[in-house]
């Protein structure tokens, strides 16, 4: 106690402001609570957002199994709110959200897709035809990509949506 006493007192005189022991451990790289969550361990941050990725598309691909079309929206809004409400920082957070939605939803529909193409299955003849009734150019990769633009749309609708619900509530 009295080297804390003598420490704080002499940084008093000297005009200095005594430093906390947990200041002093972040200087000297100590490992803190920030460290044991990942989040100042080099790639941590990549590690989240692959994981936040893969674990979105993989939801959104079995929703989308059992004909839950709406699953981009809901990975969306659940990211949307769990962003906010976890306080990440303004427009960086946004963009990597918004990239783990677009990415997690167009996979999420893709890979269906993709498995009926591989079993057999008319997708681009189908695709072709709604193109033409829809007075597009009769093209499947055309429709496909609307198809997959569709998902990144509900995603970023449901990310939009779930950052404003969480912002009501500090109003």
């Amino acid at each position: 106690m009295r080297d804390v006493d003598r420490v704080s007192r002499t940084a008093a005189e000297s005009g200095v402001a005594a430093e906390s022991g947990a200041a002093r451990e972040r200087r000297a790289g100590a490992a803190g609570p920030a460290a044991e969550s990942g989040r100042d361990r080099p790639g941590g941050r990549w590690r989240r957002y692959a994981a936040l990725t893969v674990g979105g598309s993989l939801a959104v691909t079995l929703a989308t199994v059992v004909q839950w079309w709406f699953a981009p929206f809901a990975v969306g809004l659940g990211l949307g709110l769990l962003t906010a409400w976890r306080g990440s920082p303004g427009r960086a957070g946004l963009r990597a959200a918004s990239a783990i939605t677009v990415l997690a939803g167009t996979a999420g529909w893709a890979v269906p897709l993709l498995r009926r193409a591989a079993d057999g299955e008319p997708v681009v003849g189908t695709a072709r035809t709604t193109a033409a009734l829809a007075g597009l150019p009769a093209l499947g990769w055309l429709l496909i990509g609307v198809t997959l633009l569709l998902a990144a749309v509900q995603g970023l609708a449901g990310l939009w949506l779930g950052r404003a619900a969480a912002g009501l509530r500090r109003v």
